[in-house]
């Protein structure tokens, strides 16, 4: 004992104070065994995330491809196959990923494996300060993110990664063959604390294909003919439709691009019966909050019938009592992915096709989406020139909200007319300012002089360095007529 203290002593002394970030890397790279070992590897244990107990598996393949798999009451994958990332969450619908929530998956999955101390890939690296061991600060080079990966000082194996609002803890790391995989992996988001326990994991051989994304399953929705159509109610901004929830007309959900998942309020779920599943932390305008996740039988809309929503409990009762509405619930990204969604916006109707199914009148153009999680996002210009990534919310009664960073980086609170605002969504009101910019340019379409929002929280959706900003209804609602089509990652604005 006395001898290994005194060993250990000696080497403690003869490290150099500070090693430079290729020696750093290196180290990480031997360390976690990617370094000799470029083979395919699985990694299975269980799982306690959004509240449920459920199993965890990771597969990839020494090039940067990988498959993430929960399975269980809230099932979800995800994946990258070199090129494209992709996501099918709970209700099975995978579509493609891109920016903040492709980013976050990434660094995860190559924290994981080992492979993001790989000298190709997409990932930027430089020594940072501040950790109680080597810090690196990874970027994108694809990309504007960055997260912060801090390694144990002995081992040169991470310890943990931060992103955003997401922060990662990785211990007990096991040897496998000529691997070290971390065994105990805790995520906290917001009052989330998500953790995943390893028990397995061995080298095998896998398919390329298996890293692809699956093809868009719709197995859970039904419809009776080709076309239906229902009544929409306008409330402001904002549009409202009337779906059956479990067989009953419980009242008015808004209409939601902007809503990741689908909302009811709790008092409603609990008269239904609603089976109470998970809870999870949202992203809201301008907070993060964490809801209860429930399970209903089904939700129709005209000639749709969706089988086994899941729903977070969000109170809308203020809500509707300002608007002076029954509001039961939010109808977002689940529903409106199962149907292409043809919304006139000035006849108060909504035809609802099957999905891909839906007609461009004359003269009328599509418009390319990609999603951020499950909000759809188009690029836009704007006063000055520029041009830049804005997601798109039926669910915002504004014309376009600047996110804090896009506020900082074009200076837009240097400037006449400013006058002090609020802004609100799922997690509280924060204080925002309002004022008019030149133009402003969306599917084509300019509008001049808008009166905009300019943000200044510093965390939510309207704090993230990805989106210049969020389009609402205030130019959306300008349009005669939306159509949404999820299934080919377009909408068409259309004027006449």
């Amino acid at each position: 004992m006395l001898t290994f203290n005194l060993i250990g002593l000696v080497l403690v002394s003869r490290m150099p104070a500070k090693i430079g970030l290729d020696e750093v890397i290196s180290s990480a790279a031997r360390a976690s065994g990617i370094a000799a070992d470029h083979s395919s590897w699985k990694l299975d244990g269980s799982a306690h995330v959004q509240n449920a107990d459920q199993t965890f598996d990771l597969v990839f393949d020494g090039h940067l491809r990988y498959r993430s798999s929960i399975a269980g009451v809230l099932p979800s994958v995800d994946g990258y196959d070199g090129t494209t990332a992709w996501i099918s969450g709970p209700t099975g619908l995978a579509h493609p990923e891109a920016f903040q929530a492709r980013d976050a998956a990434r660094l995860l999955a190559w924290t994981q494996s080992g492979e993001w101390a790989k000298s190709d890939g997409p990932l930027t690296k430089r020594l940072a300060s501040g950790g109680s061991g080597p810090v690196i600060e990874l970027g994108f080079s694809d990309s504007v993110g960055t997260g912060r990966l801090t390694l144990d000082p002995n081992t040169y194996l991470p310890t943990s990664l931060e992103f955003t609002d997401d922060k990662w803890s990785f211990d007990n790391y096991k040897r496998f063959g000529k691997r070290s995989f971390a065994t105990t992996i805790v995520h906290k988001s917001g009052a989330e604390t998500d953790t995943f326990d390893i028990s397995s994991a061995c080298s095998q051989r896998v398919d390329r294909a298996a890293f692809a994304q699956p093809q868009a399953a719709y197995g859970d929705v039904d419809f009776v003919g080709d076309l239906s159509t229902v009544a929409m109610k306008r409330v402001g901004s904002y549009m409202f439709i009337r779906p059956k929830i479990d067989g009953q007309d419980v009242g008015w959900f808004f209409l939601d691009t902007g809503a990741d998942a689908m909302c009811i309020d709790p008092a409603v779920a609990e008269k239904l019966n609603m089976d109470i599943v998970g809870a999870d932390s949202v992203n809201g305008a301008v907070a993060v909050d964490q809801y209860k996740i429930c399970r209903g039988k089904s939700l129709e809309l005209g000639g749709m019938t969706f089988k086994r929503p899941v729903y977070l409990e969000l109170d809308l009762s203020a809500i509707g009592k300002a608007l002076g509405l029954d509001v039961a619930g939010v109808c977002g990204y689940d529903m409106i992915a199962r149907a292409d969604l043809d919304v006139d916006t000035q006849g108060n109707l909504i035809h609802v096709y099957r999905p891909g199914a839906a007609k461009l009148p004359g003269g009328a153009t599509w418009t390319p989406i990609r999603f951020d999680s499950n909000t759809p996002c188009t690029e836009c210009a704007f006063a000055g020139g520029d041009l830049g990534i804005f997601s798109l919310d039926t669910g915002s009664g504004n014309t376009v909200d600047f996110c804090s960073p896009a506020v900082d980086k074009y200076h837009l609170l240097e400037r006449k007319d400013l006058k002090p605002s609020n802004t609100g969504g799922a997690g509280g009101v924060a204080k925002s300012w309002a004022g008019p910019i030149d133009w402003f340019e969306l599917g084509g379409s300019r509008f001049e002089n808008p009166t905009v929002g300019f943000q200044v929280v510093k965390t939510g959706a309207l704090a993230t360095k990805y989106h210049v900003g969020n389009v609402g209804m205030g130019f959306m609602g300008q349009f005669k007529r939306l159509i949404l089509d999820y299934a080919h990652e377009r909408i068409a604005f259309v004027k006449n």
